[in-house]
């Protein structure tokens, strides 16, 4: 079952972000008081939405695009899932974007992370490739 997470959820939640920041092959450490707070802002935000299943969590926040103030999209803040929920977790944060008036939603994945099953999940489900990010450790 997806529904609203709930100040509860905050612990679960952080650590299902600390078992997937496991994943992502990154240098800067997990740091579980961020991610509640993260959480918890997200939770009570109006332009903010996070999801749980048992064992997996999305959050998005809504936006204006930055080029055109009337054109609002959606941006995924984080997608994990270790119980096999994860199109739903999907499903519900698309369906809370377009209720929220986005016309896109941005999702990223790790590339640490099974990045070619992750392309092929999303571009059945309509995403199509828009932006790629790069990062440096400085």
């Amino acid at each position: 079952m997806i529904r609203r997470a709930t100040a509860e959820d905050i612990p679960r939640i952080v650590a299902m972000g600390r078992r997937h920041h496991g994943m992502s092959a990154k240098n800067v450490a997990y740091d579980g008081d961020s991610m509640a707070a993260t959480v918890a802002k997200l939770i009570a935000a109006p332009g903010g939405e996070c999801l749980v299943s048992g064992h997996g969590s999305i959050a998005g926040v809504i936006t204006p695009q930055f080029f055109n103030a009337q054109t609002v999209v959606a941006l995924e803040v984080w997608w994990h899932s270790f119980d096999g929920t994860g199109l739903a977790l999907l499903d519900a944060l698309e369906a809370w974007a377009r209720e929220g008036g986005a016309v896109e939603l941005c999702i990223t994945t790790l590339e640490a992370h099974r990045p070619k099953g992750a392309t092929r999940v999303l571009t059945r489900r309509g995403f199509v490739p828009s932006h790629r990010v790069f990062t440096k450790e400085l």
